[in-house]
């Protein structure tokens, strides 16, 4: 992994589960990973799923949000409720 503040600093890690405490994955748009899910059963993980009110103004490249409520849906009968956190992004001020 490159450092984004220093570039020619790399670190590697080991992605192996008996050195991995967790998994957190935190997307806008879990429906990429639902076919994904066994590749992590190894890990303990949950997701950080953000869900917000905006518009295509302010997040043109998302799906209806009716669809990302059925993919919320769809991942909490894959792998629980339990491990998906509802996050709302910071408030926006704005003129409009």
């Amino acid at each position: 992994m490159r450092n984004p503040l220093f570039p020619t600093q790399v670190s590697r890690y080991r992605l192996d589960p008996s050195v991995v405490d967790g998994i957190v994955f935190w997307t806008k748009d879990p429906a990429p990973m639902l076919d994904k899910l066994d590749a992590f059963s190894t890990y303990p993980f949950y997701f950080q799923f953000s869900l917000t009110p905006y518009g295509k103004d302010i997040e043109s490249g998302l799906r209806a949000k009716r669809d990302l409520v059925e993919t919320l849906k769809a991942l909490a009968r894959e792998i629980g409720s339990d491990r998906i956190v509802w996050r709302f992004d910071p408030i926006l001020i704005s003129e409009k």
